[in-house]
Protein backbone atom coordinates (compact mmCIF):
# COMPACT_ATOMS: atom_id res chain seq x y z
CA UNK A 1 0.00 0.00 0.00
CA UNK A 2 2.87 2.38 0.82
CA UNK A 3 4.12 2.08 -2.74
CA UNK A 4 0.86 3.38 -4.22
CA UNK A 5 1.37 7.10 -3.36
CA UNK A 6 4.90 6.92 -4.75
CA UNK A 7 3.67 5.28 -7.96
CA UNK A 8 0.91 7.88 -8.35
CA UNK A 9 3.42 10.67 -7.80
CA UNK A 10 5.65 9.18 -10.50
CA UNK A 11 2.79 8.93 -12.99
CA UNK A 12 1.67 12.50 -12.28
CA UNK A 13 5.28 13.62 -12.70
CA UNK A 14 5.46 11.92 -16.11
CA UNK A 15 2.19 13.55 -17.22
CA UNK A 16 3.46 16.97 -16.11
CA UNK A 17 6.76 16.44 -17.94
CA UNK A 18 4.97 15.54 -21.20
CA UNK A 19 2.55 18.48 -20.86
CA UNK A 20 5.37 20.91 -20.12
CA UNK A 21 7.47 19.66 -23.03
CA UNK A 22 4.47 19.88 -25.39
CA UNK A 23 3.77 23.45 -24.29
CA UNK A 24 7.40 24.46 -24.75
CA UNK A 25 7.49 22.89 -28.23
CA UNK A 26 4.31 24.72 -29.25
CA UNK A 27 5.84 27.96 -27.98
CA UNK A 28 9.06 27.30 -29.91
CA UNK A 29 7.10 26.54 -33.11
CA UNK A 30 4.96 29.67 -32.84
CA UNK A 31 8.03 31.79 -32.00
CA UNK A 32 9.90 30.41 -35.02
CA UNK A 33 6.98 31.06 -37.37
CA UNK A 34 6.54 34.59 -36.06
CA UNK A 35 10.26 35.35 -36.29
CA UNK A 36 10.32 34.15 -39.92
CA UNK A 37 7.31 36.29 -40.88
CA UNK A 38 8.94 39.41 -39.38
CA UNK A 39 12.34 38.60 -40.92
CA UNK A 40 10.99 37.92 -44.42
CA UNK A 41 8.77 41.01 -44.49
CA UNK A 42 11.73 43.20 -43.52
CA UNK A 43 14.08 41.40 -45.95
CA UNK A 44 16.33 40.14 -43.10
CA UNK A 45 16.78 43.64 -41.63
CA UNK A 46 14.99 42.47 -38.48
CA UNK A 47 16.33 39.01 -37.82
CA UNK A 48 15.45 37.51 -34.40
CA UNK A 49 17.96 34.97 -33.15
CA UNK A 50 17.10 31.30 -32.52
CA UNK A 51 15.92 30.29 -29.08
CA UNK A 52 18.46 28.10 -27.20
CA UNK A 53 15.70 25.61 -26.34
CA UNK A 54 13.89 23.23 -28.71
CA UNK A 55 15.76 24.45 -31.79
CA UNK A 56 14.47 21.69 -34.04
CA UNK A 57 10.86 22.71 -33.34
CA UNK A 58 11.87 26.37 -33.61
CA UNK A 59 13.27 25.86 -37.12
CA UNK A 60 10.27 23.77 -38.16
CA UNK A 61 8.20 26.80 -37.13
CA UNK A 62 10.50 29.02 -39.17
CA UNK A 63 9.99 26.94 -42.31
CA UNK A 64 6.22 27.24 -41.72
CA UNK A 65 6.66 31.01 -41.43
CA UNK A 66 8.69 31.01 -44.66
CA UNK A 67 5.86 29.13 -46.40
CA UNK A 68 3.30 31.60 -45.03
CA UNK A 69 5.19 34.62 -46.32
CA UNK A 70 5.76 32.86 -49.65
CA UNK A 71 1.99 32.48 -50.03
CA UNK A 72 1.58 36.06 -48.80
CA UNK A 73 3.98 37.26 -51.50
CA UNK A 74 2.05 35.44 -54.23
CA UNK A 75 -1.31 36.84 -53.06
CA UNK A 76 0.15 40.32 -52.66
CA UNK A 77 1.65 40.17 -56.15
CA UNK A 78 -1.63 39.00 -57.66
CA UNK A 79 -3.61 41.76 -55.95
CA UNK A 80 -0.99 44.28 -57.05
CA UNK A 81 -1.33 43.15 -60.67
CA UNK A 82 -5.11 43.42 -60.49
CA UNK A 83 -4.71 46.88 -59.01
CA UNK A 84 -2.42 47.92 -61.86
CA UNK A 85 -5.02 46.83 -64.41
CA UNK A 86 -7.74 48.71 -62.51
CA UNK A 87 -5.54 51.78 -62.39
CA UNK A 88 -4.96 51.73 -66.13
CA UNK A 89 -8.71 51.40 -66.69
CA UNK A 90 -9.33 54.44 -64.52
CA UNK A 91 -6.53 56.33 -66.27
CA UNK A 92 -8.19 55.76 -69.62
CA UNK A 93 -11.48 57.30 -68.47
CA UNK A 94 -9.94 60.72 -68.02
CA UNK A 95 -12.16 61.64 -65.08
CA UNK A 96 -10.59 58.94 -62.94
CA UNK A 97 -7.01 59.91 -63.78
CA UNK A 98 -5.98 60.88 -60.24
CA UNK A 99 -7.53 57.79 -58.68
CA UNK A 100 -5.99 55.64 -61.40
CA UNK A 101 -2.50 57.03 -60.90
CA UNK A 102 -2.80 56.58 -57.15
CA UNK A 103 -3.93 52.98 -57.60
CA UNK A 104 -1.06 52.37 -60.04
CA UNK A 105 1.48 53.72 -57.54
CA UNK A 106 0.13 51.67 -54.61
CA UNK A 107 -0.13 48.55 -56.74
CA UNK A 108 3.41 49.01 -58.01
CA UNK A 109 4.71 49.17 -54.44
CA UNK A 110 2.72 46.04 -53.58
CA UNK A 111 4.21 44.16 -56.54
CA UNK A 112 7.75 45.25 -55.59
CA UNK A 113 7.24 44.24 -51.96
CA UNK A 114 5.72 40.92 -53.03
CA UNK A 115 8.70 40.10 -55.22
CA UNK A 116 11.19 40.92 -52.47
CA UNK A 117 9.22 38.89 -49.90
CA UNK A 118 9.04 35.89 -52.24
CA UNK A 119 12.78 36.01 -52.94
CA UNK A 120 13.65 36.36 -49.24
CA UNK A 121 11.19 33.64 -48.20
CA UNK A 122 12.52 31.14 -50.74
CA UNK A 123 16.14 31.71 -49.71
CA UNK A 124 15.40 31.55 -45.99
CA UNK A 125 13.23 28.46 -46.40
CA UNK A 126 16.25 26.56 -47.72
CA UNK A 127 18.44 27.79 -44.86
CA UNK A 128 15.84 27.04 -42.18
CA UNK A 129 15.00 23.62 -43.62
CA UNK A 130 18.68 22.69 -43.58
CA UNK A 131 19.01 23.97 -40.00
CA UNK A 132 16.39 21.45 -38.85
CA UNK A 133 18.85 18.64 -39.53
CA UNK A 134 21.75 20.40 -37.77
CA UNK A 135 19.97 20.71 -34.44
CA UNK A 136 18.45 18.36 -31.91
CA UNK A 137 15.53 18.57 -29.50
CA UNK A 138 17.51 20.21 -26.70
CA UNK A 139 18.76 22.98 -28.93
CA UNK A 140 22.38 21.81 -28.98
CA UNK A 141 24.45 21.68 -32.13
CA UNK A 142 25.59 18.23 -33.21
CA UNK A 143 29.22 19.00 -32.46
CA UNK A 144 31.64 20.88 -34.69
CA UNK A 145 30.28 21.30 -38.22
CA UNK A 146 32.46 21.90 -41.30
CA UNK A 147 35.32 23.59 -39.48
CA UNK A 148 33.20 25.59 -37.05
CA UNK A 149 34.47 26.00 -33.48
CA UNK A 150 32.87 24.07 -30.64
CA UNK A 151 29.35 25.26 -29.85
CA UNK A 152 30.26 26.24 -26.28
CA UNK A 153 33.20 28.65 -26.34
CA UNK A 154 33.48 29.11 -22.59
CA UNK A 155 31.49 28.79 -19.39
CA UNK A 156 31.76 29.49 -15.68
CA UNK A 157 29.48 30.18 -12.71
CA UNK A 158 28.32 33.44 -14.34
CA UNK A 159 27.00 31.81 -17.50
CA UNK A 160 28.29 30.67 -20.88
CA UNK A 161 29.28 31.81 -24.37
CA UNK A 162 27.94 29.88 -27.38
CA UNK A 163 27.44 30.09 -31.13
CA UNK A 164 24.61 28.53 -33.14
CA UNK A 165 26.07 28.44 -36.66
CA UNK A 166 25.81 24.65 -36.70
CA UNK A 167 22.06 25.23 -36.43
CA UNK A 168 21.74 27.87 -39.14
CA UNK A 169 22.43 31.17 -37.33
CA UNK A 170 22.87 34.26 -39.50
CA UNK A 171 25.50 36.98 -39.92
CA UNK A 172 27.29 39.08 -39.05
CA UNK A 173 29.56 36.51 -37.35
CA UNK A 174 29.00 36.64 -33.60
CA UNK A 175 28.61 34.64 -30.42
CA UNK A 176 25.92 34.66 -27.72
CA UNK A 177 26.92 35.72 -24.22
CA UNK A 178 24.36 34.17 -21.86
CA UNK A 179 24.41 34.99 -18.16
CA UNK A 180 23.21 32.66 -15.39
CA UNK A 181 19.72 34.19 -15.56
CA UNK A 182 19.42 33.53 -19.30
CA UNK A 183 19.95 37.12 -20.48
CA UNK A 184 21.53 37.10 -23.95
CA UNK A 185 23.72 39.64 -25.73
CA UNK A 186 25.37 38.95 -29.08
CA UNK A 187 28.96 40.16 -29.45
CA UNK A 188 31.36 40.29 -32.36
CA UNK A 189 35.04 39.41 -32.56
CA UNK A 190 35.99 42.45 -30.45
CA UNK A 191 33.68 41.40 -27.62
CA UNK A 192 31.40 44.40 -28.16
CA UNK A 193 27.59 44.03 -28.45
CA UNK A 194 26.13 43.96 -31.96
CA UNK A 195 24.05 46.96 -33.00
CA UNK A 196 20.61 46.74 -31.43
CA UNK A 197 21.66 44.30 -28.68
CA UNK A 198 21.64 45.25 -24.98
CA UNK A 199 24.84 46.30 -23.24
CA UNK A 200 26.72 43.62 -21.35
CA UNK A 201 25.73 43.29 -17.71
CA UNK A 202 28.21 42.50 -14.91
CA UNK A 203 28.13 38.71 -15.37
CA UNK A 204 28.31 38.94 -19.16
CA UNK A 205 31.23 41.38 -18.98
CA UNK A 206 33.10 38.95 -16.74
CA UNK A 207 32.50 36.15 -19.25
CA UNK A 208 33.74 38.27 -22.16
CA UNK A 209 36.84 39.39 -20.25
CA UNK A 210 37.74 35.83 -19.24
CA UNK A 211 37.17 34.31 -22.70
CA UNK A 212 38.15 37.27 -24.91
CA UNK A 213 40.88 35.31 -26.72
CA UNK A 214 38.53 32.36 -27.26
CA UNK A 215 35.83 34.70 -28.64
CA UNK A 216 38.32 36.27 -31.05
CA UNK A 217 39.58 32.88 -32.22
CA UNK A 218 36.07 31.39 -32.54
CA UNK A 219 34.61 34.33 -34.46
CA UNK A 220 37.63 34.22 -36.78
CA UNK A 221 36.79 30.57 -37.56
CA UNK A 222 33.13 31.49 -38.08
CA UNK A 223 34.17 34.25 -40.52
CA UNK A 224 36.18 31.75 -42.56
CA UNK A 225 33.25 29.32 -42.49
CA UNK A 226 30.92 32.10 -43.67
CA UNK A 227 33.10 32.74 -46.72
CA UNK A 228 32.94 29.07 -47.70
CA UNK A 229 29.17 28.63 -47.19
Amino acid sequence: MSAEPSKLKSVLGDIWSVAKNTTENIKAFVTGAGDAVVRNNTFNLINPQPTPDHQTTYYIGKTAGDAITGIQGMIEGTLGSVGEVGGFVLDSTGGGLFAGLTLNAVSGLAISHAGAVLTTSNKNFGNDFGAIFHSNGSGSSEGTVNGLPDKTIGSNKNGKIEHYYGSGDHGPPHVHVIDKKGNVTRVGQNGKPLKGDPELNKDQSQLVNQFKKDIRKSVSKIMKWFKLN
